[in-house]
Order: C-alpha cells, then sequence, then structure tokens
C-alpha cells in the first residue's frame, strides 16, 4: 500500500494549513502554539515554544503534526502544548516513509490522548529498507549498464 497523504481542511486555530504526510524541505516555519505571534494567546507572556521569535527551525525533512493537526496544542484549545511535537506543529522525519499502520496516519490510537508509539504521533514511519530491496537496485543499475 502507498502511503497518500491527505489534505487539512480549515486550520483550527490558526494552526498550520496544507497536508499531512506531505513531506515539507523547509527548515524555519511560523510557531504552531503562538500562530507566529511569539506570545502566548491566552497570556501576556511569550510562547514557551518559540521563546518569543515566532518561528521555530527543525530539521528537514518535515511533516506536519498528525497527532495536534499543526495546531501546537493537544487537546484543542487546552492551552497545553502538543505531547508529540511539542507545541512547534511539525516535526522531523527521516524519508522515505509510509502511513503509519498502528494509527493509520492519524498520529494517536483510537480511544487514547496519548500519541502513537509507532510513529510517536507524526502519522508516518519512516520505511525500512532490506538488503533485498539494496540488491534489487543494484541489480537493475548493473542491466541499465550493460543495455
Amino acid at each position: 500500500m502507498e502511503w497518500q497523504p491527505y489534505r487539512l481542511g480549515s486550520a483550527r486555530r490558526g494552526g498550520l494549513t496544507g497536508t499531512l504526510g506531505r513531506v515539507l524541505t523547509g527548515s524555519t516555519f511560523p510557531c504552531a502554539y503562538c500562530r507566529g505571534t511569539g506570545n502566548q494567546l491566552h497570556m501576556r507572556s511569550k510562547c514557551p515554544v518559540c521563546r518569543g521569535k515566532g518561528s521555530i527551525k527543525v530539521n528537514p525533512p518535515a511533516v506536519i503534526c498528525a497527532f495536534c493537526r499543526g495546531t501546537g496544542e493537544a487537546p484543542p484549545q487546552s492551552h497545553l502544548t502538543c505531547p508529540a511535537c511539542q507545541g512547534k506543529g511539525v516535526m522531523s522525519v527521516k524519508e522515505p516513509i509510509e502511513r503509519c499502520d498502528a494509527c493509520r496516519g492519524r498520529g494517536r490510537i483510537t480511544g487514547t490522548q496519548l500519541p502513537c508509539m509507532k510513529c510517536k504521533g507524526a502519522g508516518v514511519a519512516t520505511v525500512k529498507r532490506t538488503d533485498g530491496d539494496r540488491q534489487r537496485k543494484e541489480a537493475e543499475s548493473w542491466i541499465k549498464e550493460i543495455m
């Protein structure tokens, strides 16, 4: 089964908009917890996630957090940072990726408020390459060289 990213509807509470599961190549993103303002929305103090900068840095490649759906809060409007992405709204991943089989790309196991243990809330998991894949690719490249 091939991983198909899916589009977020409307971003709740001003979270990141985009597609869950799509690989993001940038390294700087607006802070999802404070919506890029640098201030906590329910208090008049600096955002604890971005420390007042309004943006965060993540090692590329990254994906939008499936656990909080890019809002940085879990549950929504709780004023608690997401346990999966720590309030950033995006998570760094290692490619190649596919939809997590354990949570079906939702970032959480049904019936719980905890992140999925396999994907850690990202909704995607890294595909482990086997020696057979490597050998097959080497054989294909060798055949192309001959022809």
